[in-house]
């Protein structure tokens, strides 16, 4: 058996003890699990050989915009406290830091959120 989570500790509301000697192996974002699983990730996926693609057609991220950083995130429930960070790093930047997710108010429309 294999006990699979990618959760963090504060996350987990299981006691894990109770699970001793039932799992061979753990499947942890951690480095020390016995599979080590990493947490997000990219997947290229293929062009199709429809498309030739062209130097124009490369996107350039930062042209339509003007702010120093963006953040995003939906997960306002944090035990690390990063969004006490978010929130003295927004302090300082002011207008030049955008907040994206239910976090923050401003939303991607699914349509073009993962372009």
């Amino acid at each position: 058996w294999i006990l699979y989570n990618v959760e963090p500790p504060p996350r987990t509301p299981l006691e894990l003890s109770q699970f001793a000697g039932v799992f061979n192996w753990t499947a942890f974002y951690r480095r020390d699990s016995d599979v080590p699983v990493r947490y997000g990730g990219y997947t290229n996926y293929p062009m199709p050989a429809s498309v030739k693609f062209t130097k124009s057609m490369k996107p350039n991220w930062a042209q339509e915009n003007n702010r120093f950083s963006a953040w995003m995130s939906s997960n306002c429930f944090d035990f690390n406290r990063r969004q006490l960070v978010i929130a003295d790093l927004k302090a300082h930047l002011g207008d030049d830091m955008d907040l994206y997710g239910k976090c923050g108010g401003r939303r991607c429309p699914e349509t073009i959120c993962y372009d």
